[in-house]
């Protein structure tokens, strides 16, 4: 009996912080305030005007058109998944947040991988009813991944913070 009184008690002591920890909006078209309280906040919608208090140790954001202020804690991070997201934020000391941005690079894969499967079945077919066999068709398909690998290699890696509309606060 007294191992479970003392688990009652412990739970009992642990569930307010478990709880403050955590700020949420679900969503769509609202201004809203929301104190994480030094947790994470999580905003789930489109087109909302959120502003975020507490000095928050993580932001996810999964939408899109939505506008956070945010004040983060030092070395805060940032998640987005969604298009056209701008946020910006504050920290104590100035730092930088840990910026993951999903939401555009996603879209690109989806749709490259949708004109893939079509304009490449039909000109693989093509290819076979023209030459009479495979042989053009793989080919292809070798030549087309030789020139995704080139391509990759040649790509630039752009700042995460421009592509994501994430910004940090200016003061004045």
């Amino acid at each position: 009996m007294t191992v479970v009184r003392t688990a009652l008690i412990l739970s009992a002591l642990a569930l307010p912080a478990a709880l403050s920890a955590q700020a949420r909006y679900e969503g769509a078209g609202a201004t809203q305030e929301l104190d994480c309280d030094g947790g994470t906040a999580t905003i789930q919608g489109a087109s909302n005007t959120i502003r975020v208090t507490g000095r928050c140790s993580a932001l996810v954001i999964e939408g899109a058109g939505n506008r956070v202020e945010v004040d983060l804690a030092p070395k805060g991070s940032v998640r987005i998944s969604g298009a056209s997201n701008i946020v910006t934020y504050r920290t104590p000391d100035g730092s930088k947040a840990r910026i993951n941005v999903a939401g555009g690079a996603m879209a690109l894969i989806n749709s490259m991988g949708a004109l893939g499967s079509f304009a490449g079945s039909y000109l693989v077919g093509y290819l076979n009813g023209v030459t009479g066999g495979p042989g053009a068709s793989f080919g292809f398909m070798g030549g087309a991944l030789l020139v995704a690998v080139v391509l990759t290699l040649l790509l630039r890696q752009e700042p995460v913070a421009r592509a994501a509309a994430l910004k940090p606060a200016t003061s004045h």
